[in-house]
């Protein structure tokens, strides 16, 4: 179906800027399409992290309470999880541009819808359909990223393009709360509907890789094959035990800050993504030189103390402390393994690993909101918190058990190589 001409301009990637290959130089890191699709992601991530603090608060405004909070982040995630391999599948064999063109328009437009229809139903079915599309604009963003990063500097490269989603991090919770509790929730929506619309106009201006070796992908009568990466389940799998804990800070950290008084939710997210920024900036060289083994045991660690903190501390210093935490183990855990995750997967698969690998994320955010809500409705916050602790502790588990002895970990990958 064609566009109408005077929507053609807008919606279609310009003529020079095709699905085409990059031409960047091999070990060029900082190159113009990298600093654009990290612009990208920061606009993206800026939009989606005003809500993460503030879109609880607006359901129990609509007369929700604890358990269709974590009901709705939950439904949030999972719809994401079920565009996750339909994305891959079309980055991979029709285009790495449409899925960024058509969607951010549309995620504008569901911000816009959320100031409209302020009825808890519809809201909650917006949000569906919203992390529906969000997650394929993201499985996007992340796949042209894996493109443009050269393989040599991959770990370091991703760990830099993960970084704007940290530095949204540390500005937009806390920007969503003040502009939710100063001017409400309909200023907040149209702020975060701008923002998209920005994405938006950078995306027009990205070159995307051309869409050429389809066979495998379309030639397999394997429906799993087609749409998920079997070299990305190791690192994923590890990635979904340790961040269903996230789920409950996701989900429920502003409302427990809230409640006891112990600090602002807002800055809690905001110490975080300052930490996991910082280190990003030196944990992809060292994931690129000394695999993700050392940063899957730290960022557990970091995770399991930093939810002890919270569920036995009663203080400013414990919370705050527990966000550092938090930012230690985003800034090494995630660029580590998502290295793992495509680092033996050929150029024509990538986003199926991409997907692959984001879907355990999504499952796990999922996951972790659902049971929070049900562990917060039963047994109070900090019982929930401490007994969130327990999947990171099985995270470690599944690496040194399993996954540290696949094709895709550091060490065996080196060797197949010589």
């Amino acid at each position: 179906m064609h566009l109408p001409l005077a929507l053609h301009h807008i919606f279609q990637p310009t003529v020079k800027t095709p699905d085409k290959p990059y031409t960047t130089q091999p070990e060029n890191l900082w190159t113009r399409s990298f600093c654009h699709i990290c612009l990208l992601e920061f606009m993206i991530f800026i939009s989606a992290h005003m809500l993460m603090p503030t879109f609880p608060f607006y359901i129990k405004s609509l007369g929700g309470n604890e358990l269709i909070v974590g009901f709705v982040a939950g439904a949030y995630a999972f719809s994401a999880l079920a565009m996750r391999p339909l994305a891959g599948w079309i980055l991979d064999t029709k285009s790495r541009s449409k899925l960024l063109i058509y969607g951010l328009p549309i995620v504008g437009l569901i911000f816009v819808a959320y100031i409209f229809i302020p009825i808890l139903a519809v809201a909650i079915l917006l949000r569906i359909v919203h992390g529906f599309v969000w997650s394929g604009a993201t499985t996007a963003s992340n796949t042209n990223a894996c493109d443009i990063i050269p393989r040599t500097r991959f770990a370091e490269g991703m760990g830099f393009f993960g970084m704007t989603n940290s530095i949204s991090m540390a500005i937009a919770p806390a920007l969503g709360l003040v502009v939710m509790k100063a001017l409400g929730f309909n200023l907040l929506f149209v702020a975060a509907a701008a923002m998209t619309v920005a994405s938006f106009l950078v995306a027009r201006r990205l070159t995307f890789q051309q869409v050429t070796n389809t066979t495998v992908a379309t030639s397999s009568g394997n429906l799993f094959y087609r749409l998920f990466n079997i070299d990305a389940l190791p690192a994923s799998v590890v990635e979904f035990f340790s961040m269903i804990n996230y789920g409950s800070i996701n989900s429920f950290i502003a409302l427990y800050a809230a409640k006891t008084g112990v600090g602002s939710g807002g800055l809690f997210f905001t110490i975080m993504a300052i930490f996991s920024a910082s280190t990003r900036l030196f944990s992809g060289k060292l994931t690129d030189r000394h695999g993700e083994a050392p940063m899957v045991y730290f960022a557990n660690f970091s995770y399991l103390t930093a939810l002890l903190l919270i569920a036995f501390g009663n203080s400013f210093l414990t919370f705050y402390s527990a966000a550092v935490c938090f930012g230690l183990g985003f800034g090494t855990s995630i660029p580590a393994l998502q290295a793992m995750a495509v680092r033996i997967v050929p150029v024509h698969r990538r986003g199926a690993a991409s997907s692959t690998f984001l879907c355990s994320f999504d499952i796990a955010i999922g996951m972790g909101g659902i049971i929070a809500g049900i562990l917060v409705t039963a047994l109070g916050y900090r019982t929930m918190y401490a007994l969130m602790g327990i999947s990171t502790i099985i995270s470690i588990l599944t690496y040194l058990l399993w996954a540290r002895k696949t094709p895709s970990a550091f060490k065996n990958a080196q060797k197949l190589k010589a």
